[in-house]
């Protein structure tokens, strides 16, 4: 097994991104334009067509999504074949050679991984500084699979406004590889305790101060001087919610006070607030409150 260091030398200048310059298959969505950290995640189709050698250019989990469809798998000098029922899962990790070949017509979901942020999941939860990624083929695993389609369905909403929670995603499934998927998945270590009050505060007054923009998870994370992933625990730890959900929260408020207080158009509401549109801000807006901003107003 190589070293974290040594693996962080080889993949400064790698990005999933690369994904699109490899692929054979059919893409229909992609959260790339939502210029996600540490993550591309899209759908995908594929036919039945000559097989094809894959390098993985990130950690590379793919979800079945659809009908069952066969697949035969070859890597590492050995072929393997198996209907893939929707739910199943191959990991292939980084610079890891594969060639898949349907049967049928296939559709998944891809969820490519960026190298440095398995290694840094690995920095902060592995104490022997050392870590492997496993291929597995035809495995099944509910937090993946709900992990993946959740990301999907943020890709599917334009994933321009939630980067938040599409990052706190992706650090949840990098933890769960390295805990999981690695060649040493014992030894991971989990970090207990919340913000202190001081670093607590600051994540606030961030959220607060910037609700008109896209907040990522390493924003939060740089503004208390923590880790990204150890960030989502310990702000979860202190609040009880998760930040993207705090987050959420702090904008309906908002929304609130300017419904009752000023003359605002909904639109310009909806872009003070960070909402990629009016029918977005509806949305949310009736989700937690159980009606729409209009109604609201006229009520206030």
């Amino acid at each position: 097994m190589k070293k974290v260091s040594e693996i962080s030398q080889n993949i400064e200048s790698t990005t999933v991104s690369q994904c699109s310059q490899i692929k054979p298959y059919l893409t229909t969505l992609s959260s790339s334009k939502a210029a996600w950290n540490g993550i591309v995640v899209e759908h995908n189709v594929d036919s039945a067509i000559d097989a094809h050698e894959t390098i993985a250019p990130g950690h590379l989990v793919t979800v079945h999504y659809g009908n069952s469809a066969t697949l035969e798998w070859t890597a590492e000098g050995r072929t393997k074949r198996a209907i893939f029922a929707p739910g199943d899962i191959t990991i292939n990790p980084f610079r890891n050679s594969v060639k898949p070949q349907w049967e049928e017509r296939a559709e998944f979901i891809l969820v490519a991984i960026e190298p440095q942020l398995i290694t840094r999941i690995a920095d902060e939860s592995m104490p022997t500084g050392r870590i492997e990624m496993v291929m597995r083929f035809d495995v099944r695993d509910p937090l993946i699979e709900h992990i993946a389609l959740a990301l999907m369905s943020e890709v599917e909403q334009g994933g321009l406004t939630n980067r938040l929670y599409a990052e706190s995603l992706a650090n949840a499934l990098a933890f769960h590889l390295v805990k999981n998927y690695s060649a040493s998945p014992s030894h991971t270590q989990v970090y207990s305790g919340g913000l202190s009050p001081r670093q607590l505060q600051r994540a606030i007054d961030y959220i607060n101060d910037h609700l008109d923009q896209t907040i990522s998870l390493t924003d939060l994370a740089n503004a208390v001087e923590v880790s990204s992933s150890h960030f989502a625990r310990a702000f979860k730890q202190s609040t009880g919610i998760p930040p993207h959900k705090y987050l959420t929260q702090q904008r309906i408020m908002r929304a609130k006070n300017l419904l009752s207080n000023t003359n605002l158009p909904l639109t310009e509401i909806s872009l003070e607030l960070g909402f990629s549109s009016q029918g977005h801000f509806t949305t949310v807006f009736r989700q937690l409150t159980g009606v729409t901003p209009k109604s609201y107003r006229q009520a206030s």
